[in-house]
């Protein structure tokens, strides 16, 4: 999202940003305050911005279903022209049914309140934005007539060339534990595929906030669990291979992307391969078993020629599909067909948030 309204500004348009939340968040805010991007934060609320902005923008995008049923009445209220973009950001019905399903669970009331509040919001807006391809095609089954863009995760590439295959070691995740397919892909991974590699040597480095106990008692003297770190680089510049062992999950996996991007070869599940275009032993590798999967570990951390050659996959998968530049284009598409490019407008001053 950060990415997004970055190159919004770079293309012209006028910005107002309200968190849900209503938290100053740094170091966000004051950097998008210096872009010249407005940041509504407590005490000004949703109330201040349709009360002094009434018909003023051509746009609004809802990212995520609880920011959608929580401001999509206002918005449709104070800017009935504006084209309203609901931002799936993955589809979270898809995510519950595949956990339940790993469970050997069906359906519940909760679950199809999920499903029904994210169809309502794709109805109800004039585009709807996934991820990947396979995801609006998901949305165009699911909702007849629906008119989807696709805004892929952003991931930039270092100018340095990623340090070689000689001095690497150990292996490499990385995921916020609030999310739980992370924390069940590490469970996962540490009980059922580790033990398979007994004798190889391999350390793992997991990386990622709020870690809970689950995950804190995966740690020993072959798991090292770190909690949120700010620089997370030096652990892709050293590690061997990047492992993203999910089970469930949908959308776009940004920290697949991320190893890719550093030039980290990738072992990860049909899960966190979807909607990338990854092509199995061209861009990283993809095993669902656990056995298979850590064959296909210890091959990438054997094998130079194999590291090297998905290292450069991936690097090349990302500067074609998940570059800046293809985000640019995308949000040109967008603004081009939700309201004509339309950059023109001034915004009144505002009597809310400081600058």
């Amino acid at each position: 999202m950060s990415c997004i309204v970055e190159l919004l500004a770079e293309l012209g348009c006028e910005i107002t940003i309200l968190p849900m939340a209503g938290l100053r968040r740094e170091p966000y805010t004051t950097r998008f305050q210096r872009m010249g991007v407005e940041v509504y934060y407590a005490p000004w609320a949703m109330g201040d911005l349709t009360r002094e902005r009434a018909g003023f923008y051509d746009l609004v995008l809802l990212s995520r279903p609880e920011v959608g049923t929580s401001y999509y009445p206002a918005v449709r209220s104070a800017f009935p022209s504006a084209r309203v973009v609901y931002d799936t950001v993955d589809l979270h019905y898809v995510r519950e049914a595949r956990r339940l399903a790993l469970l050997g669970k069906r359906a519940n009331a909760a679950s199809r309140a999920l499903r029904h509040t994210e169809l309502q919001l794709m109805r109800a807006s004039d585009i709807v934005t996934t991820v990947s391809e396979d995801e609006a095609l998901e949305v165009q089954r699911v909702v007849a007539g629906a008119r989807t863009a696709v805004l892929p995760n952003v991931h930039d590439i270092p100018f340095e060339p990623p340090p070689p295959y000689e001095g690497r070691s150990g292996m490499l995740f990385i995921g916020g534990f609030l999310h739980n397919p992370n924390v069940d892909a590490m469970t996962w991974f540490v009980h059922e595929v580790m033990p398979a590699m007994e004798g190889m040597g391999s350390r793992l480095v997991v990386l990622g906030s709020d870690p809970p106990p689950a995950v804190l008692a995966l740690g020993s003297r072959d798991v090292l669990v770190t909690g949120y770190i700010p620089d997370v680089e030096p652990f892709f510049r050293e590690a061997a291979v990047f492992i993203c062992p999910l089970r469930y999950g949908a959308g776009l996996k940004g920290k697949v992307g991320q190893a890719m991007s550093l030039g980290l070869p990738v072992v990860t599940t049909t899960v966190g391969a979807e909607g990338m275009g990854m092509v199995d032993g061209v861009h990283g590798l993809v095993r669902d078993d656990p056995l298979a999967f850590a064959a296909a570990v210890a091959e990438v951390a054997a094998d130079p020629d194999l590291w090297q050659r998905l290292s450069r996959g991936g690097l090349e998968l990302v500067r074609s599909t998940l570059s800046r530049d293809c985000m640019r284009a995308r949000l040109r598409e967008l603004l081009a067909d939700s309201i004509g490019y339309r950059t023109s407008c001034q915004a009144p001053a505002p009597s809310g948030p400081p600058s």
